[in-house]
């Protein structure tokens, strides 16, 4: 946090405006608070209170700028920002939620992630289950695994972990085929995913863990709650329509589809052996680009660097292939989900939707699987961990601490 103390005083604009601005940044980051849903409304009180005592410090220090600067009243506006300051830092260390939401060093380089405290994250491989598996890891507490989708890679969480690191062992691989993962001929089915991760996750010692999916990541992750779950504590499944479940009724060719935020015409085009790898080699960034920014509402969420990881993968020796054989196990991923559907999730679920594209369908989708189910919603297209990281960490947090 801010601590305004010990500046000179020969100065006192400089001074009393290094004051205001650091009211404005704390009243901004109540605000970005409620918005992420950290806190239930603006009706905290304890948060309410540390707002108004930042509104009104910027009130006086702004009547200083009018008045006749008085070196005693600087004085007293010093001792008062330092005393806020300090006071609302310890706030924030005992409220979990908050945490969630405070600034973190700026990274040094924009291809690497990096942990709440600027470090970097630490890579890791093992082989499981016939495959070697690369994955990053930060933080320090309870585990929690996230599971990225198609095309993406775990760089695609890089600006969630930072947001979560402080409180949990954070544990991203790359899935069967993607990114710096082997990429194994055969296994691409839910089935074979998920059983990947539970042994990724017994090899690294973590017996129960939270578990966070978005895209085919969260039918992975679904998987892996249905085969194992003893294992997962509680699951979050985000934007996703599981197979057999309006995921292949959203790719029809219809009005309906063809004019909305969400028709999946790609998953009919992945599913043709040899001609999508065909068609787009050479061309992975502008094809990839493309997509992604279609299904955010805030296109500028796929940054150059994300970008360039995907492309990395996918351009690589056999990198295209096992992106699309994902699509091409759908068949074997419906009779998997009706086959487990017949016994409801037990764990807590929290279902997340991007208000501009899945939104309620991820709610209802949820609700066919699972008996506990929180559902929520963001402001956002297809990509939350890029569109809303704030947002979705403060839910994130929210649920597992329930």
């Amino acid at each position: 946090m801010y601590a305004y103390y010990g500046y000179p005083v020969d100065d006192p604009v400089s001074v009393c405006i290094r004051i205001m601005d650091g009211c404005s940044k704390e009243i901004q980051y109540i605000s970005l608070t409620y918005r992420s849903k950290a806190v239930p409304d603006r009706s905290d009180p304890s948060l309410k209170a540390w707002e108004d005592a930042f509104r009104q410090l910027e009130t006086e220090a702004k009547r200083f700028l009018v008045s006749g600067r008085h070196l005693a009243v600087l004085h007293r506006l010093l001792q008062r920002s330092h005393d806020l300051h300090t006071g609302f830092n310890r706030f924030v260390q005992t409220q979990p939620l908050l945490g969630s939401m405070v600034g973190f060093p700026r990274q040094s380089d924009p291809k690497q992630m990096y942990d709440h405290n600027g470090k970097k994250v630490d890579h890791g491989r093992v082989t499981v289950n016939g495959v070697r598996l690369h994955y990053v890891s930060a933080g320090s507490g309870e585990p929690l695994l996230l599971l990225h989708g198609a095309p993406k890679t775990s760089f695609y969480w890089y600006k969630l972990i930072p947001l979560l690191t402080d409180r949990y062992t954070v544990i991203a691989p790359d899935i069967r085929g993607f990114g710096d993962s082997g990429k194994p001929p055969s296994g691409y089915s839910m089935h074979h995913i998920s059983e990947d991760i539970a042994q990724l996750m017994e090899q690294l010692g973590c017996n129960t863990y939270y578990v966070h999916g978005e895209d085919w990541g969260a039918a992975f992750s679904y998987a892996l709650a249905a085969k194992y779950p003893d294992r997962v504590k509680k699951l979050s499944f985000s934007e996703m329509l599981l197979p057999g479940l309006g995921l292949e009724d959203w790719s029809v060719l219809k009005p309906e589809n063809v004019y909305s935020n969400h028709w999946f015409w790609h998953i009919n085009f992945f599913a043709v052996p040899d001609v999508p790898e065909f068609l787009i080699a050479g061309k992975e960034r502008e094809f990839w680009g493309r997509l992604m920014r279609d299904e955010c509402q805030d296109p500028s969420a796929i940054s150059q660097e994300l970008l360039d990881e995907v492309v990395r993968g996918s351009a690589a020796p056999g990198g295209l292939r096992p992106i699309f054989e994902v699509y091409r196990h759908d068949f074997d991923n419906i009779d998997f989900v009706k086959k487990h559907m017949q016994r409801k999730l037990k764990m807590p679920v929290i279902a997340i939707g991007g208000i501009h594209f899945m939104n309620g369908e991820v709610h209802r989708v949820a609700k066919r699987v699972a008996d506990d189910v929180t559902a929520e919603s963001l402001d956002c297209g297809h990509c939350l961990a890029l569109e809303q990281p704030q947002a979705l960490a403060g839910l994130l947090r929210s649920f597992f601490m329930r």
